[in-house]
């Protein structure tokens, strides 16, 4: 099986590491699309929980324009499944709520999201 998709030109890792900057537009536009990407996996209850500038793709449109894509989902889950250790990423693992380890009643996919993000 194979599965073919657009190829992208960069990633926001790259771009916000290659010295020229971002003006606030494009820093709003990456921002609008980011969140409407995130929505639309969140409404499909799946939880990302490897999201970092290199997963995040994008191609120059016109002039300074960027069209993002999300990517690599390997960790995702689903906000239906319990809680499982071994599907997370690598860096994830060095803290874990305790809301998800001990199952708690009232657990929601807000507390699901939140207790996986990370701080950089």
């Amino acid at each position: 099986m194979y599965l073919v998709q657009e190829l992208m030109q960069t990633d926001l890792h790259v771009t916000l590491n290659d010295g020229t900057g971002l003006s606030n537009g494009q820093i709003r536009d990456i921002l609008l699309q980011l969140l409407s990407g995130l929505s639309a996996i969140h409404r499909a209850d799946i939880i990302h929980t490897n999201l970092e500038p290199s997963s995040i793709l994008l191609n120059k449109k016109n002039g300074n324009e960027f069209h993002l894509k999300i990517c690599n989902f390997e960790f995702a889950l689903s906000s239906n499944t319990g809680y499982d250790k071994t599907r997370l990423p690598p860096s994830a693992t060095e803290y874990v709520a305790p809301e998800i380890t001990h199952e708690c009643e009232g657990y929601s996919k807000v507390l699901q999201i939140l207790s996986r993000c990370e701080l950089h």
